[in-house]
């Protein structure tokens, strides 16, 4: 069931749902959080689930146009909602945006991200052309997975038609993830970074993965063979026992 909350001048959108100890959802750039259900009832079984529609969804008064500006509002949020200590589990740019919240952060005892955004060398114009390009390919069916999730008229917009509207914000906010580089990030929680390794976007390097380590306490990083950027949703059971796994391994 969908719910609203208001946060400053934002009526933000989220789901809850299960019992137990509380995992904040946060779903990749573009894509509503909708498309992750089935992720959700599987770890609703075991544990409360808040899933928030924000990142790069282009509904909100005051769009964020930043990595930490869509931190700040989400944790704005977890605040609001009264959830207390939770575990920060995301996808794409929700996962990064876990990551960054969890610095100073005593309300998260645990981050998980799911191929997180990672730093680029390619540039924002050449990311928004891979966005669009690939939206329209899952939009029409043509990228595989995409055709359990049904795409359709009572679905809102596909990827690619998102991100136009609110072009203005969605740029600045892929020219932030593009420029992210974890220099300003320092996540002291147990932490697991579940990576596809045929990701289209972000690949992760020796020299990236040695990078990023250094921003972190206690990182595991878990490399899933064969799957793209996209994979969660793809495989969304299979996504959900990796979360749960890694949840019972830094426990």
């Amino acid at each position: 069931m969908k719910y609203k909350q208001k946060v400053g001048a934002n009526n933000i959108r989220f789901t809850r749902q299960g019992v137990g100890n509380p995992i904040l959802f946060l779903h990749g750039f573009g894509i509503p959080s909708r498309h992750y259900r089935k992720v959700f009832q599987d770890l609703a079984k075991n544990n409360e689930v808040i899933a928030p529609d924000m990142y790069g969804i282009n509904y909100l008064t005051n769009q964020p146009i930043s990595i930490n500006e869509y931190a700040e509002l989400t944790h704005e949020l977890q605040t609001a909602l009264k959830i207390g200590p939770c575990i920060v589990a995301g996808h794409s740019l929700g996962g990064t945006v876990g990551f960054t919240m969890a610095t100073n952060s005593s309300d998260i005892t645990q981050t998980i991200g799911i191929n997180p955004t990672l730093p680029v060398a390619y540039g924002t114009n050449s990311f928004l052309r891979k966005s669009i390009y690939k939206g329209i390919r899952e939009t029409l069916g043509l990228a595989g997975g995409f055709k359990s999730v049904k795409f359709g008229l009572t679905l809102p917009l596909p990827f690619a038609f998102n991100l136009a509207r609110n072009f203005k914000a969605s740029s600045k906010t892929v020219a932030d993830i593009c420029a992210h580089d974890y220099s300003k990030i320092e996540v002291t929680q147990p932490s697991t970074i579940l990576y596809g390794t045929d990701d289209e976007f972000f690949q992760l390097t020796q020299s990236i993965e040695e990078k990023i380590k250094r921003s972190f306490k206690n990182l595991d990083i878990k490399k899933i063979k064969k799957m793209n950027h996209d994979w969660p949703i793809f495989w969304q059971r299979y996504a959900a026992s990796l979360i749960h796994k890694a949840i019972r391994e830094k426990t």
